[in-house]
């Protein structure tokens, strides 16, 4: 168990998390270009409605980024209790199945 608690404290902290806080930052630059595009084009409106479209879909990324990151940690919380997998008793062994132990797989 304690390999598996490794493992996913590993891919929690240095790929999903890193990965996720990079596509915020980039929801939120495309939310800030958004803005300055339609602080800068007040006399166009086709460039305001860009600007406005740009900040639409980066608030969606951002919350989507947001969404991700709760439900990560959210299911690699749920996993695992106190460095067990819940259901599983860690001081009894596992079993393979009777098919893997008759070699008819």
């Amino acid at each position: 168990m304690e390999e598996f608690n490794k493992l996913k404290t590993a891919v929690a902290q240095e790929v999903l998390n890193p990965v996720i806080i990079f596509l915020f930052g980039v929801a939120l630059l495309y939310f800030l270009w958004g803005v300055v595009q339609y602080i800068r084009s007040a006399g166009s409106a086709s460039d305001r409605q860009e600007g406005q479209s740009r900040m639409f879909w980066g608030i969606i990324g951002i919350a989507i980024m947001l969404s991700a990151f709760g439900l990560v940690n959210f299911v690699f919380n749920t996993v695992t209790e106190g460095g067990t997998v819940r259901g599983i008793d860690p001081n009894k062994p596992i079993e393979r199945p009777k098919v893997i132990q008759d070699n008819k797989l």
